[in-house]
């Protein structure tokens, strides 16, 4: 799940969300549109398979977070060292510290150092994640998109 929330931008993701064809809700495309593809079942394709269903529902709001601007930004930003463990208060709860190297369009390269909980349900699977961006990733994605 880290990696696709922090290996991009998904360009499919932020074509798709451009769209003004698309939305964001349950459903299919009918046989008269068939060429709309709904982010939700985008979504649902991707982060499905490591949540719960109201885990999923929680987290699509913030799904992409960081994939920001057009298909033509030139930013990239991928997933680092990530450590991963238990907190003592709840045994389904996990506390995450990561990195996510940043590169912008001229090649400048910066390391960001996230944190995050982790909260699982049944089936070992996520009930609920909250990301922390202590040093100003998402600004930084924003000044240079």
């Amino acid at each position: 799940m880290l990696n696709e929330e922090f290996n991009g931008p998904n360009k499919e993701f932020i074509r798709l969300k451009t769209n003004p064809a698309n939305v964001l809700g349950k459903g299919s495309a009918s046989s008269e549109d068939s060429e709309a593809v709904y982010l939700y079942e985008f979504l649902e394709k991707t982060y499905g398979p490591y949540f719960t269903s109201s885990g999923f529902d929680q987290f699509v709001p913030y799904a992409y977070f960081y994939h920001l601007g057009e298909e033509s930004s030139s930013y990239q930003f991928r997933l680092g060292a990530v450590e991963i463990e238990k907190t003592q208060d709840a045994p389904s709860q996990y506390e995450l510290e990561f990195q996510v190297e940043f590169t912008n369009s001229f090649g400048v390269s910066e390391s960001f150092p996230m944190m995050g909980m982790a909260k699982f349900g049944d089936g070992g699977k996520l009930q609920n994640i909250e990301f922390e961006d202590p040093q100003g990733l998402s600004v930084t994605i924003l000044e240079n998109i």
